[in-house]
């Protein structure tokens, strides 16, 4: 016991001592964070000083010249001759180019010289000796031209800056499609198309190139660093120094930089997809496989994209709500190097690939399937070759066909819409229903996935194709029929569909008064079966809540009961809205952009009349109230081109524009989803498909029935 004193004299002392220097970090920790990122903020600032004062010289060194002049006086130096592809030895060779360093001083105004090299695509050496480049056409002529084996080559504007910016480099072997595949012959991309996995898979380095740098690209580089080195610092410094950082971007009016590299052409192709996907593991050779591009710009694809979902995310349009920037989610999902360890799961998501590519464009409308070769390969789907000499609908419909069979799953009808039930000629037959049309217009209303919902509850997935492979068989039930729909739909802005995002005043310029028509019109079909409805889902809470599913597909978190009876008393013309439709006025025009919005041509004279609308200051208070805009933007995003209907049996659902009172509802074996089915001709049993359909009540198995078990034939 003697010992115990001195003991606990020793264990104070430490105690003391751990107190002590956890008291000095505490007092050092701000003083070396703040030391940290005034480094980052002094590096960040003498870099982009540095690429501003090198961009001068350069322009200066050019005067009196455009930035192409050095391209006809190129063209005057070439060769008459123009280079003749060599045919490839074997169908697993490939083209390798060896670009050789400029003669000249000056990478401007020399003309860029290069070698093909035929390369056995199995040869042991050639493993992590190439750098492969992804990059977007833009639908550009070739009318530039550069020294190939001493002849002259077409190439693109895009193609020709790349090679100028990988001239600044060591290793100058590369892999490029627009010159290392012969453009013009088919038969030789038929061959190419199905390598791409191991073209890519083989390289040291994918290199991603976005294109030459624009009016801010610097800073959105310098800002992604700066948002990776805040996230160095423990949780409650990281997550302030980020919101920090938000808050500086959007006070700097620097948020329209993020927005324009998001919308480089790069993110929109489908090709583009499985260039990321397919670029090699971290390896020795090169520890960021995946380098993008920009200019002179460099940064390895995860951080850069990691970067700017987040500060998509941030991206508000309401102030009291906000939410994803939708183009920018879907980019991501699609091209930013989708997880790897998805393609090994048993049930990959093969309809949510599909659905992102159609946000993507190509120029051959083939491609929306040869263009993810390598990604299906990498799922287990191998497709039974490449021609392009078939019509896109034999390209679709034995892709479709293969992919089912390949995952024995029937997901794709998720994609379907009815649109490919016609014939294209009087040789080529009508498209099977059940083919989705891959290169359909991208809305978020298509591709919805409420987790752990099945309407086939925990059956087993039962169908086949018939000889021919263009019928379709499947097991499931009959369930119900469209007893009335609604006719009219949302308005929607004209343009790209995948760039429609909702904002303060979208739709109050143009298409209010079809909106706001629409959504009484469903409010309408509600109250006109509101017995059979309160009948089906037990209460006036219960109807309500349906039309919130269904308006919503779910997608969304729940929203509390009094927004969605909000919501229904503002689109209701028979109340007294005139104190919500003066806090809304009060609201716009405190919101940030109002006066700008009111400089446009025709809204300065537009905006006293409109605001006599009575459509104008309804969807007006929808978006400003507080209660409601959330709601009613998930409502306006999902529900462009669908329509409400009510069932025979009293359901509540959506589908697409094409159906009609009469339709059949389908719930299949296995399927998640029901199905809008029509009848075909005299046989009892032949059927055409119009889509899948959300219907609130038979989502989860309530209605499926193993007992009263049919067979069907989709044509």
């Amino acid at each position: 016991m003697a010992g115990d004193p001195i003991e606990n004299a020793s264990y104070q002392l430490l105690v003391g001592g751990l107190r002590l220097l956890a008291w000095c970090l505490g007092l050092l920790l701000p003083v070396l964070s703040g030391v940290f990122t005034a480094m980052q903020v002094l590096y960040s600032a003498t870099y982009n000083i540095a690429y501003q004062l090198s961009f001068r010289w350069n322009r200066d060194s050019a005067a009196g010249e455009p930035m192409d002049g050095y391209l006809p006086r190129a063209k005057g130096d070439l060769p008459q001759e123009a280079y003749t592809y060599v045919s490839l030895p074997s169908e697993r060779h490939i083209r390798i180019l060896c670009l050789k360093q400029p003669s000249v001083l000056g990478l401007r105004d020399s003309v860029i010289e290069c070698d093909l090299l035929l390369v056995p695509l199995d040869k042991p050496s050639l493993i992590s000796s190439y750098r492969a480049i992804s990059y977007s056409w833009d639908g550009q002529r070739f009318d530039r031209y550069i020294l190939c084996g001493g002849k002259k080559l077409a190439i693109t504007k895009n193609c020709e800056d790349i090679l100028r910016q990988m001239l600044r480099h060591a290793r100058l072997f590369i892999w490029i499609d627009a010159i290392c595949i012969d453009q013009g012959s088919l038969e030789e991309k038929a061959i190419q198309v199905p390598l791409m996995t191991e073209i890519y898979g083989r390289a040291y380095l994918v290199n991603v190139w976005l294109g030459l740098p624009a009016e801010g690209t610097g800073l959105v580089f310098s800002y992604v660093w700066l948002f990776w080195c805040c996230l160095c610092f423990p949780e409650p410094a990281r997550t302030w120094l980020t919101r920090r950082l938000h808050g500086i971007i959007a006070a700097r009016g620097h948020t329209p930089y993020f927005l324009a590299m998001l919308h480089r052409s790069w993110w929109r192709r489908v090709w583009t997809i499985q260039e990321s996907v397919l670029a090699p593991d971290s390896s020795w050779s090169s520890m960021c496989p995946l380098l993008v591009n920009c200019g002179r710009f460099e940064m390895p694809m995860n951080c850069l994209a990691i970067a700017l979902l987040n500060f998509s995310s941030s991206h508000k349009l309401y102030q009291e709500d906000a939410y994803i920037y939708n183009y920018t989610t879907w980019a991501y999902l699609v091209t930013c190097h989708l997880d790897r360890r998805a393609f090994s799961r048993s049930e990959p998501s093969l309809d949510l690939l599909l659905f992102c590519c159609r946000a993507c464009h190509v120029t051959e409308p083939k491609d929306r399937v040869y263009g993810l070769y390598g990604v299906l390969e990498r799922l287990g789907i191998r497709l039974s070759g490449v021609d392009y000499n078939k019509t896109k609908e034999q390209v679709y419909l034995e892709f479709t066909r293969e992919a089912c069979q390949a995952t024995n799953s029937l997901s794709l009808l998720n994609l379907v819409a009815g649109s490919n039930n016609t014939a294209t000629s009087a040789t080529i037959p009508r498209q099977p229903s059940w083919v989705p049309d891959y290169g359909g217009p991208f809305r978020m209303g298509d591709n919805w996935a409420p987790s752990g919902l099945r309407a086939s509850s925990d059956s087993v997935l039962d169908f086949h194709f018939s000889n021919d492979g263009r019928v379709l068989r499947m097991v499931g039930v009959l369930v119900d029929t469209i007893k009335e729909k609604t006719t009219r739909t949302i308005w929607q802005p004209s343009g790209d569909p995948a760039l429609v995002e909702d904002g303060d005043f979208v739709n109050l310029e143009w298409g209010f008064e079809e909106t706001v028509r629409a959504y009484r019109e469903w409010n309408a079909l509600v109250e006109k079966h509101i017995d059979s409805l309160w009948a089906t889902y037990g209460s006036c809470e219960g109807v309500v809540g349906a039309l919130e599913k269904v308006l919503t597909l779910r997608q969304q978190a729940c929203y509390p009961p009094a927004a969605m009876f909000s919501w229904m008393h503002l689109i209701d013309k028979r109340q007294d809205r005139s104190h919500a439709f003066m806090e809304a006025n009060w609201r716009l025009e405190r919101r940030k952009g109002f006066k700008e919005h009111r400089r446009n041509l025709w809204f300065r004279f537009m905006m006293t009349r409109c605001q006599d609308e009575e459509e104008w200051q309804t969807l007006c208070a929808l978006k400003m109230c507080p209660k409601t805009s959330a709601l009613n933007h998930a409502i306006w995003m999902f529900n462009a081109d669908r329509l409400l209907f009510v069932t025979k049996h009293g359901f509540l659902g959506s589908a697409n524009m094409l159906i009609r009172e009469g339709d059949a509802i389908f719930v299949c074996s296995g399927v998640d989803r029901p199905m809008i089915l029509r009848p075909q001709g005299k046989d009892p049993n032949s059927w055409t498909m119009l889509g899948p359909a959300y219907i609130d009540g038979m989502m989860e198995g309530q209605l499926w029935d193993s007992g009263n078990l049919q067979l069907v034939s989709i044509i």
